[in-house]
Parts: structure tokens; C-alpha cells; sequence
């Protein structure tokens, strides 16, 4: 899922927008935004 809410993130749609589409409130998608960027930055920081 966090995955595909970084890819809708990017596509433009709103945390608003996100929320509903996955039936979760918008504190829990913000978290799993968050911890879907803070491992994105691990893998780069660890592969480049």
C-alpha cells in the first residue's frame, strides 16, 4: 500500500482523495507516507 500511496502522491491526488480510495483516515496515511519515504532515503542512502 505504500507504495501505491507514494505513486498517487506523485499522480497528484490529495491525502483527502488517497484516504477515501483506501478507506483509512488521513493521520494513518500520512504515517504510512512517512514510513514509506524514510525507507526509500535508507535504500538510497545504502545503495548509491
Amino acid at each position: 500500500m505504500q507504495a501505491r500511496i507514494i505513486r498517487m502522491e506523485f499522480a497528484g491526488l490529495t491525502n483527502q482523495e488517497m484516504a477515501k480510495l483506501f478507506q483509512i483516515t488521513i493521520p494513518t496515511l500520512k504515517s504510512l507516507r512517512y514510513d514509506a519515504l524514510r525507507r526509500l532515503r535508507e535504500y538510497f542512502k545504502a545503495n548509491l
